[in-house]
């Protein structure tokens, strides 16, 4: 079902009337089966970023984590064009991630797996820092994958602390904020 699926907005709508954020799971359309050839991925598309760019007009008051290729590889103009899974070459001019993040302040993204640290990597880590530092009050660290490359990567950027806190710990304090025990931690 597409993201901007009047379904989808019901949904979406009843998320956002109960502060409950909605991670999305964006993929491609099409991936290379068993087979070898090309399969529609009916299970997993949920559409494009102008889907997701549409539902996000539709619920102002719910918060949508991006997350996975499909969402992460909008971060360079060749997007619709690249078949890869994950695309591997420089980000070109174009990409919708930056004007939908500037547009959408509902809008997050989730850095975990694969996906976001390739987007990142595209550009480079200069122009990763700088995507970090602009939107990371809206960044989430994350452990979809096994594996420290992630945290290592990150921890290699020039960052600022505050920047750093906000990804690895506050913005999930925000997002869902939990009770803090009598030690300062959520959980007892």
């Amino acid at each position: 079902m597409l993201l901007d699926d009047p379904r989808s907005i019901e949904l979406f709508r009843a998320a956002g009337r109960l502060s409950c954020p909605v991670v999305l799971h964006m993929d491609v359309a099409w991936l290379v089966g068993d087979d070898g050839r090309p399969q529609y991925q009916s299970r997993w598309y949920g559409g494009s970023v102008e889907n997701l760019h549409r539902a996000m007009i539709a619920c102002p008051d719910t918060i949508f984590i991006g997350h996975a290729p499909g969402f992460w590889r909008a971060i360079s103009g060749d997007a619709e064009s690249d078949p890869a899974l994950y695309p591997s070459g420089p980000i070109t001019p174009g990409g919708r991630l930056h004007e939908l993040f500037d547009q959408h302040a509902n809008l997050w993204a989730d850095l975990s797996a694969g996906s976001g640290m390739n987007a990142l990597k595209r550009g480079g880590d200069d122009r990763a820092a700088a995507f970090i530092e602009r939107y990371a009050d809206r960044l989430l660290f994350g452990r979809d994958c096994y594996g420290g490359d992630l945290i290592r990567y990150l921890d290699s950027l020039p960052l600022n602390d505050t920047t750093r806190q906000y990804v690895y710990c506050q913005n999930a304090r925000r997002l869902i904020p939990l009770p803090v025990g009598q030690h300062g931690s959520a959980l007892q």
